[in-house]
């Protein structure tokens, strides 16, 4: 489902028109010619409740980085025009798409917007907002559940449901909700030689203890394998971790193997888990909404 931005109500935007521009409705939204440095892009989601992917359509000129923030049912994602790409205008040759959000829980009724600063001479200009949904597979109920079919290459969405659950989201970036129950969640491909690479999973634990799998005997999960990496590429998003109800993080080595520290700004609020190794740190996991961590304490295992 595609929102065009023209469409949205705008504040301090302007609708343009370039004959070369390849906007998808032959129009984009641009701060240009408002005097604004800042403006913003908000719509209501009329979409069926579902778990959905989220795409923007943008012009990444090369006269400037603008910045943007995309908050989706109260989920905010940043982003730079930083692509510099080959035009310094809404060229079609300056035409992006980025995904901001891998998998996203939406409502009918559901808002959502896109604000943006300009940088010298990019004006911010968009395009579109897209919701691709995401095929959903059928919930795993039950008590103390493996679901053979959680395995693939491609993103899946896993429900529990009540019960104690095995979830495995196998490659890709995945989506997995426990619901009701003590669930164990694990978003990777445990028999890949490098599990989570260049994936972005989703966990939720729902009611009760729950384990979140980050990492095990045999591998770091979501290690990029790069030796000054991020880890913005990919790293496990835990949307609901509460150690008041005996939720755990499972990590594969030692406790001094690790720090906490504060989420990255363009990936979410909360802190972030991050794997050291010769004096680098790479981000292995987002802990939402949590920014009293210990390792030492209860709520971490580590194998």
């Amino acid at each position: 489902m595609r929102y065009e931005a023209e469409n949205l109500s705008l504040s301090n935007y302007r609708t343009e028109w370039f004959e070369d521009s390849k906007a998808s409705a032959e129009r984009q939204i641009s701060l240009r010619g408002t005097g604004k440095t800042s403006g913003s892009a908000e719509g209501v989601f009329k979409g069926k409740a579902g778990v959905y992917q989220v795409k923007i359509g943008y012009y990444d000129e090369n006269d400037g980085q603008s910045s943007a923030t995309v908050t989706v049912a109260g989920q905010s994602k940043r982003f730079k025009f930083d692509q510099d790409l080959f035009s310094d205008s809404a060229m079609h040759d300056a035409r992006a798409v980025v995904t901001t959000h891998a998998a996203v829980t939406l409502r009918t009724g559901d808002r959502f917007k896109i604000s943006a600063q300009l940088d010298e001479g990019e004006f911010a200009r968009f395009d579109y907002i897209e919701f691709i949904p995401i095929p959903q597979r059928s919930p795993v109920s039950g008590r103390n559940t493996t679901n053979s079919q959680t395995q693939s290459r491609n993103a899946d969405v896993l429900y529990g449901e009540e019960g104690n659950d095995l979830l495995k989201g196998g490659q890709g970036s995945d989506f997995l909700d426990g619901g009701q129950g003590n669930d164990i969640l694990v978003g990777v491909e445990i028999k890949s030689s490098a599990p989570g690479r260049s994936e972005r999973d989703v966990l939720i634990g729902g009611k009760g203890a729950d384990r979140f799998q980050v990492g095990d005997e045999s591998h770091i999960f979501y290690d990029d394998g790069k030796a000054n990496g991020s880890g913005l590429g990919d790293y496990a998003l835990l949307k609901d971790f509460k150690p008041a109800e005996g939720d755990r993080i499972h990590l594969h080595g030692k406790v001094d193997d690790y720090r906490i520290g504060a989420a990255p700004s363009q990936v979410g609020r909360g802190s972030g888990i991050y794997y050291m190794e010769a004096g680098q740190r790479e981000l292995i996991a987002v802990v939402e909404n949590q920014r009293s961590l210990n390792l030492r304490s209860n709520s971490f295992r580590f194998t």
